[in-house]
């Protein structure tokens, strides 16, 4: 349902779990949908890489898909130039050894910018929506860890004015969905579970755990005679279903293809889930 979806989707997990791939299919089942999604990506930690040269915008690229690429230095020097009133100066301000040093001393504050910045774009376009292929799960947690910490930090100015308003947006009602993405692998399951439960204690928004890549989802699978890892695989993921079962959204099925195009689409069909 139109109604349903949200604004802001942040897809996390280890790496390797497939995120930007399930990133770009999302975006497109949203597309499909009538809604005007943007895959997101944060292209860096450093401030003087080009955003041209990321892999994952690359492959938005090269699917047709339509994205947003923030660069630390544009967002930095977009904050300053608003409160400075010029661009001239915000441009060397964010320039200067001691603002880099500031980005590279306090945990998050990076990342803290680059999530101003795509609420005031959600906010500038009512219509927008973003999903965010985010870091890998120790940077997802630390962006929104460290949003919360700098309004407790600040406890007046106008950097606590400004993190306040990124908070009252992101927690308000039916905005901002996490999904967490893992394998069927009983390890990195848990650490999914502990991810979420670690998210639901600093971040009042929905959050839910899928499992990508699974065997148990492709048709007829129970019908083949299969060699003796499948087998084990197919009896791991029964068990991760009977232990955690209510607590895994969906599990979403693997793709036969080798071709990243073909996955992301062979993905689509099962994105509403994730909505």
């Amino acid at each position: 349902m139109l109604s349903d979806n949200k604004r802001f989707y942040i897809i996390t997990g280890k790496g390797g779990v497939g995120k930007t791939a399930l990133s770009l299919a999302l975006t497109q089942y949203l597309r499909s949908q009538g809604i005007k999604a943007n895959y997101l990506n944060f292209t860096t930690a450093a401030l003087e890489r080009p955003k041209s040269d990321i892999q994952e915008v690359l492959q938005a690229k090269k699917m047709n898909v339509p994205f947003t690429a923030l660069n630390l230095l544009d967002c930095a020097s977009g904050y300053v130039a608003k409160k400075l009133k010029s661009q001239t100066i915000a441009k060397w301000v964010v320039k200067t050894p001691f603002f880099k040093a500031l980005i590279s001393m306090i945990p998050g504050f990076n990342y803290t910018i680059y999530l101003g910045q795509a609420l005031e774009m959600l906010k500038e376009d009512p219509e927008q929506v973003f999903v965010l292929d985010s870091p890998s799960s120790g940077h997802a947690l630390t962006m929104l860890e460290a949003t919360k910490n700098f309004g407790e930090i600040f406890q007046s100015g106008l950097l606590f004015e400004d993190t306040q308003k990124m908070l009252s947006l992101l927690y308000s009602d039916h905005f901002t969905q996490i999904n967490i993405l893992t394998l069927p692998i009983l390890m990195a399951v848990n650490e999914a579970m502990e991810l979420k439960e670690s998210l639901n204690n600093i971040a009042p928004v929905s959050t839910e755990v899928f499992c990508n890549n699974s065997f148990a989802g492709l048709k007829g699978v129970d019908d083949l005679e299969l060699p003796e890892f499948l087998t084990k695989k197919l009896k791991t993921e029964q068990h991760i279903q009977d232990e955690f079962g209510q607590d895994i959204k969906s599990f979403v099925p693997h793709s036969l293809s080798n071709v990243d195009e073909q996955i992301i689409k062979d993905l689509i069909p099962f994105m509403d889930k994730l909505v």
